[in-house]
């Protein structure tokens, strides 16, 4: 039985609002003592988002957020009131992604609550919710759903480990972390698949993709054919045209994340659960195989 320990972490969050409230009483020399702003640094370094110093990272940060003015640190207040009042549905769906995770899984982490990056991340074994992120304002139950995609991460990367920036030089390394992410985030878009059908939780965009089938499909061979160009592409070191690659699997159609999910759907309905969930232990290579056996 998977053994996954969840703990919500609002220290972090409680003290961005000092920082942001009051700089004089609490300056960033304090904030960035505690983990998670070094977690979200990290993270932010590993896939070369700063080239900043953890301490001018995140002065730029709570500068950028305290302009927002008053209404965007209410909504910030708005989504930590809404985490803490609803702990029962978090505590359910933390219960619901052991179903998307080898059964062998031994593992505990925090969920921090932070602002000024991404929507979501998970970095040195913990996962983080941006609740600066304009999308939860409009959308409160997004922060439910977007913490068990990060949390499916944390279950992933513990068998997996994340790759950098740095790894990025040849065709082959692109093509592995296209392999790679299509696993990861294909996994944890479908992790809450089904509890946003019971609830009809469908304004993410990758939802809105798919359930639509002729984007889905669209989607789906415009990734089959990228994934196919880069298999028959000689080894060779990347030249900066290539890197598109990695904004057109990201961002748009965000194909890693349609076809991933469309491939673990399939697997799921006609392969098992279990043969899904023992992927994350083998790694890409097995997820990919495993859908070539869908199509038979």
């Amino acid at each position: 039985m998977v053994d996954f320990r969840i703990e919500i972490g609002f220290t972090f969050i409680e003290q961005i609002i000092r920082c942001m409230d009051n700089p004089d009483e609490y300056p960033i020399s304090e904030l960035i003592k505690h983990e998670a702003a070094m977690g979200v640094h990290s993270h932010a370094s590993r896939y070369w988002n700063t080239n900043k110093n953890l301490h001018d990272f995140w002065e730029d940060k709570i500068r950028l957020e305290s302009s927002k003015g008053k209404g965007h640190i209410d909504q910030i207040l708005s989504c930590m009131k809404y985490i803490d009042s609803n702990t029962d549905d978090f505590s359910e769906a933390f219960e619901e992604i052991k179903e998307y995770l080898p059964i062998d899984l031994r593992l505990s982490c925090k969920l921090f609550l932070m602002v000024g990056y991404d929507s979501g991340i998970v970095s040195d074994g913990n996962a983080y919710l941006n609740l600066g992120y304009t999308q939860f304002h409009k959308h409160k139950r997004e922060l439910l759903y977007l913490a068990m995609h990060e949390l499916h991460h944390v279950g992933y990367t513990h068998y997996n480990q994340t790759y950098s920036m740095e790894e990025l030089k040849s065709t082959t390394d692109l093509l592995r972390i296209v392999r790679y992410s299509t696993h990861l985030e294909g996994l944890a878009v479908y992790a809450s698949l089904e509890r946003r059908r019971r609830e009809n939780g469908f304004n993410h965009r990758d939802y809105i993709l798919l359930n639509d089938p002729a984007r889905r499909e669209r989607a789906s061979s415009e990734f089959l054919n990228i994934l196919k160009g880069l298999e028959d592409e000689p080894k060779r070191a990347l030249v900066d045209e290539d890197r598109h690659i990695l904004k057109l699997m990201s961002a748009g159609d965000r194909l890693w994340y349609v076809m991933g999910a469309h491939m673990a759907e399939l697997m799921d309905e006609k392969l098992g659960r279990k043969t899904l969930n023992q992927t994350i232990v083998e790694g890409p290579d097995s997820f990919f195989h495993a859908y070539t056996r869908t199509m038979i």
